[in-house]
C-alpha cells in the first residue's frame, strides 16, 4: 500500500511496521516465485510500457515481417474510480526503475480514472489499436468491474471496436473473502465479470 493510508492505519490502531531489509525481503520473495524453475521462453517477447505507445509499434512489427495476427488477446483494464496503480504500486513501480516515491501526478491516464469520457476514449483507443494485431477469428477475453459504469462503458467499446464478435457474459463471483476483509470492510462486493468475444460465425 501506498504509505500515507498505511501509515495513518497504523498510527489508528496503535501499530508500528515492521522492520524489514528491503533487498533481503525481495530476494526471498524472487526465491519463492522461481522456486520450481524459470519458464522457458519458445522465441516470445516481452514488451514494457504504455500500450497507446506499444501496440503502435507492435502494429508496425508485424506488417513489417508479415507475420499472422494474435489469436488471444486477454487482459484486465483499469477499473473506474477504484485505484491509482501509479501511486498505489509504488513499490512494483520503484523496482522497475521508477522513483522511489509515491506519485499521482505522473501524466495522463496515469490517476484513479475518475473522469467518465477519459475513461471510455483510453478503453476505445486501446482495444482499437489491440484490434489490429488479432486474427480475424481471435478471442478476446477482457475481465472487468461488475459496477455498472465500469462494465456498461466496456461492453459498449468492445461491441464498437469489434462488431463482427459475439459477446458472452460469465459471472463468475468469488466465494471467497475480498482484500478489503482484512482491514476491517466486510460490506458485499459487486466483484469481477467476464466477457469473452468470439467470432458470429463459430458455434
Amino acid at each position: 500500500m501506498a504509505p500515507e493510508y498505511s501509515i495513518r492505519w497504523w498510527k489508528r490502531h496503535g501499530m508500528e511496521p515492521p522492520k524489514l531489509n528491503p533487498k533481503e525481503f525481495i530476494l526471498q520473495r524472487i526465491s519463492w516465485r522461481y522456486a520450481k524453475g524459470i519458464p522457458t521462453n519458445n522465441g516470445s517477447q516481452i514488451y514494457l510500457g504504455d500500450c497507446s505507445k506499444i501496440l503502435p509499434q507492435l502494429i508496425k512489427n508485424i506488417q513489417k515481417t508479415n507475420k499472422s495476427g494474435a489469436r488471444l488477446l486477454l487482459t484486465s483494464p483499469p477499473y473506474f474510480g477504484v485505484t491509482n496503480y501509479h501511486y498505489d504500486q509504488w513499490i512494483r513501480l520503484w523496482l522497475l526503475g521508477y522513483s522511489p516515491y509515491p506519485d499521482s501526478s505522473l501524466g495522463k491516464y496515469r490517476d484513479r480514472f475518475n473522469q467518465s469520457l477519459e475513461y471510455a476514449d483510453l478503453l476505445f483507443k486501446a482495444f482499437n489499436k489491440a484490434s489490429r494485431l488479432l486474427d480475424k477469428n481471435g478471442v478476446v477475453y477482457v475481465r472487468t468491474d461488475k459496477r455498472a459504469f465500469t462494465f456498461k462503458t466496456t461492453a459498449s467499446v468492445l461491441e464498437q471496436v469489434f462488431p463482427e464478435k459475439k459477446i458472452e457474459i460469465i459471472d463468475q463471483p468469488s466465494p471467497q473473502m475480498k482484500q478489503t476483509h482484512l482491514f476491517g470492510d466486510r460490506r458485499l462486493k459487486d466483484g469481477e465479470i467476464d466477457l469473452i468475444l468470439t467470432s458470429k460465425n463459430e458455434k
